[in-house]
C-alpha cells in the first residue's frame, strides 16, 4: 500500500465496514506511538456507528490533551485488501478536521506491518479474511 506524507504524518487510505454499511477513508493516520486505532465521530456515525448506554467510555491522552473515546467493534477493516474482522476501535474527536481515523499498533501488529518511507510503502503478511458480501 502505498503512503504519502502529509504534514509530516504518513497517510494511507482504507475502507471500514459496520454491518451492510460500508465507507472508504482517505486521511488515515499510520500512527506507531497510538497504542489503539481510532475513528472520527463523523465517520463512524456515516457507516451508522453510534454511542450506545452499553458502550464503554475510556480515557486517553491526545496530542491535545486527556480525551474521551466510545470503544466499539467494528465489523471490518480493509486495509490493502487484508481483512481485519470485529475489531475494536475508539470513536472520538481527532485533533484534526481533514483526519479520517488514525490506525494504532493494535492494528499493525495483527497485520504484521512494515513501513518503508525509502519507497513510501507499507507492506503486511497478514492473512486474507473473508470480506462481507
Amino acid at each position: 500500500m502505498k503512503l504519502r506524507i502529509k504534514q509530516n504524518f504518513p497517510y494511507c487510505k482504507i475502507k471500514i465496514y459496520n454491518g451492510k454499511n460500508s465507507i472508504n477513508l482517505e486521511n488515515v493516520i499510520i500512527d506507531i506511538c497510538s497504542s489503539t486505532t481510532m475513528i472520527s465521530t463523523d465517520k463512524a456515525l456515516e457507516i451508522g456507528l453510534k454511542p450506545e448506554l452499553k458502550d464503554k467510555i475510556s480515557g486517553i491522552l491526545g496530542i491535545n490533551g486527556p480525551e474521551f473515546v466510545c470503544e466499539k467493534m467494528l465489523d471490518q477493516i480493509n486495509f490493502d485488501n487484508k481483512i481485519l474482522n470485529n475489531i475494536k476501535v475508539d470513536i472520538g474527536s481527532l485533533c484534526m478536521d481533514d483526519i479520517d481515523a488514525i490506525i494504532g499498533m493494535d492494528i499493525l501488529l495483527q497485520l504484521k506491518a512494515v513501513i518503508d518511507f525509502g519507497k513510501m510503502a507499507i507492506t503486511t503478511s497478514y492473512e486474507i479474511g473473508n470480506l462481507i458480501p
